[in-house]
């Protein structure tokens, strides 16, 4: 592999596309992999829409097109600075995206499960890694732990009194009652515009995606 770049070089590649670096680290943890450091790579809001749509991967119909979009580019990006890609997708068993992420230090578990970015809150989705034999630069070790201290201090628990079906349950989330809720009426709002949980969070409002990439999410959630 070439040298790594530095964070700001990995940033402007993939802005390219409408994506953001959603954080990095460097550490022992990536010693399996034979590699020194890692760059998280992912969608903020719906920058991303707007090329995706008028992508081949989503104009052919055929299945997962945000997947095979991802890895092209993904492919490219990594091609492009020296970097190995990595997927949250199509690995047995799955690469740990989100003990990345908060080995990252700039998100951490939500009271909905997911988690909650620093600057984008809910509305982001890893959808690559670029791996690096050398550490990239402002790779902080800040790992989290347990659940956000943004969550801790919200006066509120507004995202989980507004699921109509109370599928966030404090064992986990009740996956098979939010498809059965959602497939008894696609025009329903969570269909339209996205989860209703999701959307009640007051953080990062600015980055709510738009109906369309919302309900693009939702009818694949519906179709899992």
């Amino acid at each position: 592999m070439a040298s790594s770049p530095k964070l700001d070089e990995v940033a402007d590649a993939v802005a390219e596309h409408g994506l953001v670096v959603l954080g990095s680290f460097a550490g022992s943890d990536l010693a399996p992999l034979e590699l020194d450091s890692l760059v998280l790579v992912g969608a903020a809001g719906s920058a991303i829409w707007p090329g995706f749509v008028q992508s081949a991967e989503y104009l052919d119909r055929n299945p997962d097109p945000l997947d095979r979009w991802s890895r092209r580019i993904g492919d490219q990006v990594a091609a492009g600075l020296g970097a190995r890609s990595l997927y949250p997708f199509d690995e047995d068993p799955p690469l740990p995206f989100l003990r990345w992420a908060a080995m990252a230090g700039s998100s951490a578990q939500s009271r909905l499960g997911m988690f909650i970015h620093d600057e984008f809150g809910l509305w982001h989705a890893y959808r690559f890694a670029l791996g690096f034999s050398e550490s990239v630069d402002q790779a902080p070790p800040n790992p989290r732990t347990g659940l956000s201290q943004t969550c801790i201090d919200c006066e509120t628990v507004a995202c989980l009194d507004a699921c109509p079906v109370d599928a966030f349950a404090p064992d986990g989330f009740g996956a098979d009652v939010c498809r059965d809720y959602l497939r008894a009426d696609s025009t329903c709002d969570c269909m339209e515009g996205g989860c209703l949980a999701r959307r009640a969070c007051p953080e990062a409002v600015a980055f709510v995606y738009q109906p369309a990439h919302a309900r693009f999410h939702m009818e694949a959630f519906v179709g899992a």
